[in-house]
């Protein structure tokens, strides 16, 4: 097993009794997960949510706290989110606003939730089409991520943490790619640069490599999973970037196929107008008055944060 910070990493489910600590404990969950790990539940407390993202909205999050009032639960609680990133966003946000916060901390049973979605402190929820536009910065407990969970994985599941662990290849080197421990290794990537940017003011922007026009492609349809649109998002932001000079027409058809290699989308599905699409993305959290905060690269492991007009963003993305 590895810890880095308040994540762990390897067969740790286990520690969960520890960190307990006595409390009185409620899991929090959703129906895929309770149905395939049905031991984990039985004798605990436990809440159970829709899957899917469209269950990380604003009434389960009512839903939940009511459910809480109705347990009769304190502020003395562990809440403790076991499943994927809108579980353990869900988990979080009601965590961090219950009772004006109580204690909580995650165990993440998907490889997009181990590698990134679990990580960091950002907790939230989607209101009208845009992806955790309400939601808090406050740090779980523990986040336990144990890949025996991935085994019951299907492909499509994985493929929402491929689309992560590619971003992660493209912020810090692709030799992740090859690592036996990809896991504690983005892991450690995320760790530390929230460990010195938690509310996202300069360097933690880099996470969100491929994410602007992925959350955009979320609003827009329902084809594609996260890590399927943060693909597409990948393949935008490089092509960007070459079309802006920063980077070599060979460096971008080689970032294309990084996404490609692991079966990802790599292009904008046509049915999607594009001026659809750009009003999502000057929508995003990360805009100004005239301008959006774009993750851009220079190589494969050199990102670069750029501000981008919008007049300039549609030019590049039309171009």
């Amino acid at each position: 097993m590895q810890t880095i910070d308040y994540v762990t990493v390897g067969d740790c489910l286990r520690q969960l009794e520890t960190l307990k600590q006595g409390r009185r404990t409620i899991l929090v969950t959703d129906t895929n997960v309770k149905e395939l790990y049905p031991t984990i539940f039985e004798s605990c407390e436990h809440i159970v949510m829709e899957s899917g993202e469209r269950a990380k909205n604003i009434n389960t999050y009512q839903d939940i706290c009511r459910d809480l009032l109705d347990m009769g639960v304190d502020r003395g609680v562990l809440l403790v989110g076991v499943g994927g990133g809108v579980v353990t966003d869900m988990t979080g946000f009601v965590g961090a606003t219950y009772m004006r916060g109580v204690s909580f901390g995650f165990v993440a049973t998907t490889l997009l939730a181990q590698i990134d979605a679990s990580l960091g402190g950002k907790n939230g929820v989607d209101f009208e089409g845009y992806k955790n536009i309400v939601g808090t910065f406050v740090h779980p407990e523990f986040v336990l991520c144990d890949p025996l969970f991935l085994k019951t994985l299907p492909q499509k599941e994985l493929r929402a943490g491929y689309g992560e662990l590619v971003k992660y290849a493209m912020l810090a080197g692709e030799d992740i790619l090859a690592s036996s421990d990809y896991i504690a290794r983005c892991v450690e990537i995320k760790m530390d640069v929230v460990r010195n940017d938690f509310k996202e003011g300069g360097r933690r922007k880099l996470l969100n490599l491929g994410h602007t026009f992925a959350h955009a492609i979320e609003k827009c349809t329902d084809e594609y999973n996260h890590g399927e649109a943060v693909g597409i998002g990948l393949c935008v932001a490089a092509e960007i970037s070459q079309k802006l000079g920063f980077l070599s027409v060979e460096e971008c058809k080689k970032t294309i196929k990084m996404v490609e290699k692991y079966d990802l989308p790599t292009q904008i599905p046509s049915s999607i107008a594009v001026e659809e699409l750009l009003d999502a993305v000057l929508r995003d959290k990360k805009r100004d008055k005239s301008s959006i905060d774009m993750i851009l690269l220079r190589n494969i492991g050199a990102p670069i944060i750029h501000p981008i007009s919008f007049e300039l963003l549609f030019e590049a993305f039309k171009g």
